[in-house]
């Protein structure tokens, strides 16, 4: 028997398929940054989202840069985690893809991918004026590690450079399932996955690459 889960999120969608659903499989679920609320006199935060099962998503955002926090537990040193280096700004999409797991009949998420852009103004050289546009110089998926309990609601584990690694979002998931649970927050640094990193985690994981 095949059970498809679709179920309607304010401001997303969440959409888990799979066949013979059992304890300990793997999906994915989705929520977007659209459903979200202001946050008055708790700077640098500026929004705080739904999320999935229960998580919010507290955005922090300023003229050049922005963060991304997973509850409230330790919002500060969540918000300081950076994805992307180089260009003027640093914005990400509005769509979070969250990895859950089936427990005792639920979905409980464990870890998030989202992808992070750094970018820079084009400038008209015989003006030196703006034209409007903006040159994207990286683009990473961010794989993040959740923690239901404890002094940090999530941290950074891994980093999947887009432009370079041939099928980023599947390796992002592969990342996410072998290395959140184990991952130590703020002990453990993050890693950068490059396309030799990214074909011999493919490979071990048996997934064609």
């Amino acid at each position: 028997m095949t059970i498809i889960i679709a179920a309607a999120l304010s401001g997303g969608f969440l959409l888990l398929a799979g066949a013979q659903i059992a304890e300990g499989e793997i999906q994915s679920g989705y929520s977007s940054l659209e459903d979200c609320v202001e946050v008055e006199g708790s700077a640098p935060i500026n929004r705080r989202c739904s999320g999935y099962a229960g998580w919010d998503v507290y955005i922090g955002a300023s003229e050049h840069s922005a963060g991304v926090a997973f509850s409230d537990r330790a919002r500060d040193e969540q918000l300081a985690q950076r994805a992307v280096s180089g260009g003027l700004y640093q914005s990400f999409l509005e769509r979070i893809e969250w990895r859950v797991r089936r427990s005792g009949g639920d979905w409980s998420p464990f870890a998030t991918i989202h992808r992070w852009t750094a970018s820079t103004p084009l400038i008209d050289d015989e003006t030196g004026d703006f034209t409007g546009e903006v040159e994207t110089v990286a683009e990473v998926l961010v794989v993040a590690a959740l923690r239901e309990e404890g002094p940090i609601g999530a941290c950074h584990i891994a980093y999947v450079d887009t432009t370079e690694v041939h099928d980023a979002n599947s390796v992002a998931r592969a990342v996410a399932d072998r290395d959140a649970d184990g991952f130590r927050c703020g002990v453990d640094a993050p890693v950068r996955i490059g396309p030799g990193e990214a074909a011999q985690l493919m490979t071990r994981a048996g997934a064609e690459y």
